[in-house]
């Protein structure tokens, strides 16, 4: 009786003892696949951490683009604004260069024509006023 009790008991246990070890090495298995999964998951990451580090690094590019073509634009203004005082000055001395033939033609009146000359003789370069002095005396 003993004896044969104690032999089934033994082989029930080593049967629960190989369904454990089945269910271990299925665990195993699943913990192998989940551990490929987290590889495949962290390849992508980096993959996707350089492409970010791509995308930063054309933006600063692009920032510094961007910065030249401004810095640039500021340049072709600030040359636009010079031309534009260069030809107002133009202007002006083809105007007192006017009002000049004007006097040496004899054709200024007073009393306005004095102030008219004061001013010119303010606004005026030596050597113009030396050319007027020279051409009427």
């Amino acid at each position: 009786g003993a004896g044969k009790r104690f032999v089934h008991e033994a082989l029930r246990l080593n049967h629960e003892t190989q369904i454990l070890n089945v269910e271990t090495l299925r665990l195993v298995h699943d913990i192998q696949i989940l551990d490929h999964d987290i590889q495949i998951l962290n390849h992508e990451t980096l993959r996707l951490v350089h492409d970010i580090q791509i995308l930063d690094h054309e933006t600063q590019i692009l920032n510094v683009e961007t910065l030249i073509f401004v810095h640039e634009a500021l340049r072709l203004n600030h040359g636009i604004q010079i031309l534009t005082v260069e030809v107002q000055i133009l202007v002006h001395k083809v105007q007192i260069l006017k009002v000049y033939i004007q006097i040496l033609k004899g054709e200024v009146q007073k009393p306005l024509d004095q102030v008219l000359i004061a001013w010119l003789l303010n606004a005026t370069p030596n050597w113009m006023l030396l050319i007027c002095y020279s051409t009427t005396h």
